[in-house]
């Protein structure tokens, strides 16, 4: 063999050999610690703060956030690291931007109609607005099986503020084809759609409602919707961030897709999480046999804004630095909520991980 082949060999597999260490030094780098303690520990509280502090100042990932995690009736942890977009500190009262956890408020917001016999779940959603041709239930929205394809971030112009109308005018023109509906396919869409519904069946904003019929009855007083078209303003919303470096932060500030919510846009902090929580097992606002319905999936493992594994409900969610996550066992009641405004990418991994401390 040439010697100029044995040498391109050898640089060949050199660089490999390199790229191997580094993705590993990488990996380890952005590892998230295991739990090395159990919640039987008599200072089980002070080795969770002392395990989140390991996160907070991670040097590549920080979780910056709010973190409560409950076993059982024992709160384990309740506490916010970091700041919000606008360096303000948070605090566990901070109201944070709930990303796609929002679905399962969007699906309440839907039943208390349902409740109300003013929308059935299985007619199809030209129903409820007139002119958009899809014979997809909103039943199958609520749990992505509509075959309407989710692609509205795609045909929403580039500068035009997009709104829930706009939605309905985008997706109801007749350009789209849906396919039959019965396949799961995770849908921002269906559930832009599913909020559109909403205001045209009440007449008012999606805003609007869902304040009067679900967060003032539950008491939810740090949770609202929030976008751009806002009837009213926010000023103490926790803004999002992403981080440069460790050290160094960039505001990330709403876009002109953020004039929209159902798939998004709801705030909350700890205490009203925990308060949604406890809506889920007490006799408010709606009916237990609607509130099981929200938990059961069709098929698969998909609820109404819920991913059910096993006595597990959880979600996660991700838009404009939020990173989100919240688990709660249908069982014995432990509960993880999880609120990252920085782009953190090992919130799932953190959420994952105090389940399984949870479970042991």
């Amino acid at each position: 063999m040439p010697l100029w082949v044995k040498i391109g060999f050898g640089t060949f597999f050199g660089l490999i050999v390199l790229f191997g260490i580094i993705m590993a030094w990488a990996f380890w780098m952005i590892r998230v610690p295991k739990i090395e303690f159990n919640k039987q520990d008599p200072d089980v509280a002070e080795k969770l703060e002392g395990w989140f502090q390991q996160l907070h100042h991670h040097k590549i990932v920080p979780f910056n956030g709010t973190v409560y995690v409950r076993s059982k009736n024992e709160i384990l942890i309740r506490k916010a690291y970091g700041v919000d977009g606008q360096d303000r500190p948070l605090t566990p009262d901070s109201s944070l931007r709930l990303a796609s956890l929002s679905k399962q408020f969007t699906a309440i917001g839907v039943l208390t109609l349902v409740r109300d016999d003013k929308v059935d779940l299985d007619e199809p959603i030209s129903t409820y607005l007139p002119g958009c041709n899809f014979s997809a239930s909103l039943n199958s929205l609520l749990n992505h099986r509509s075959g309407i394809p989710d692609v509205i971030y795609q045909k929403a112009p580039e500068t035009d503020l997009l709104t829930l109308e706009g939605v309905e005018a985008l997706m109801c023109d007749g350009s789209v084809k849906a396919a039959p509906a019965g396949d799961y396919a995770y849908s921002n869409t269906g559930y832009l759609l599913a909020a559109r519904a909403i205001e045209r069946v009440t007449g008012e904003s999606f805003e609007t409602y869902m304040q009067r019929a679900v967060f003032d009855p539950l008491e939810m007083k740090n949770s609202r919707v929030w976008n751009l078209v806002s009837e009213r303003p926010f000023p103490g919303r926790a803004g999002s961030f992403r981080f440069v470096r460790a050290t160094e932060k960039e505001a990330l500030n709403p876009s002109n897709f953020d004039g929209v919510a159902g798939d998004g846009g709801v705030f909350s902090n700890l205490d009203d999480l925990e308060n949604w929580d406890r809506f889920w097992s007490d006799d408010r606002l709606l009916p237990n046999k609607l509130k099981q319905r929200a938990l059961t999936p069709t098929s698969g493992d998909y609820a109404f804004g819920w991913i059910r594994d096993g006595d597990w409900a959880w979600h996660n969610g991700s838009w404009l630095g939020a990173r989100t996550y919240m688990a709660r066992n249908l069982k014995t009641g432990d509960l993880v909520i999880l609120l990252d405004n920085s782009s953190n990418v090992q919130t799932d991994v953190i959420g994952t991980r105090l389940r399984a401390f949870l479970e042991d």
